[in-house]
């Protein structure tokens, strides 16, 4: 708590509510993720920390929601250059996203078989 004071406080100075107004106006003119500093990320955060733009780096900084894993993954295989750590972040949702498209096959195959295609 006193380091998120700190850098709440070394950013703006301190605010006229004590320290809870610090951080909520930090946090207001930040986001959460500024808080982010020398705490080890998953791989789907470092991915999103990294690669997020528009909405989505939006949405991570203010409400910290990550990318998808095909989207993270989708991103770090779009980079010409990806940081080391970077490609084993991705490569580290691999099992995850073979699942994810094995359970949408088996959904989809499950579908088909309830509605067979019919030729004129």
């Amino acid at each position: 708590m006193a380091n998120i004071v700190a850098q709440s406080k070394a950013s703006g100075g301190p605010g006229w509510g004590g320290e809870s107004q610090v951080i909520c106006d930090y946090v207001a003119k930040k986001g959460i993720a500024a808080f982010l500093t020398d705490v080890e990320l998953t791989p789907i955060e470092a991915l999103t920390a990294h690669y997020a733009s528009g909405e989505a780096e939006r949405a991570w900084r203010r409400r910290m929601v990550p990318l998808t894993p095909l989207e993270a993954f989708s991103t770090a295989q779009a980079d010409e250059q990806p940081p080391s750590a970077t490609v084993e972040a991705a490569l580290t949702l691999l099992p995850e996203l073979h699942a994810a498209l094995d359970a949408a096959a088996v959904r989809l195959r499950a579908r088909a078989a309830h509605h067979p295609v019919t030729q004129a």
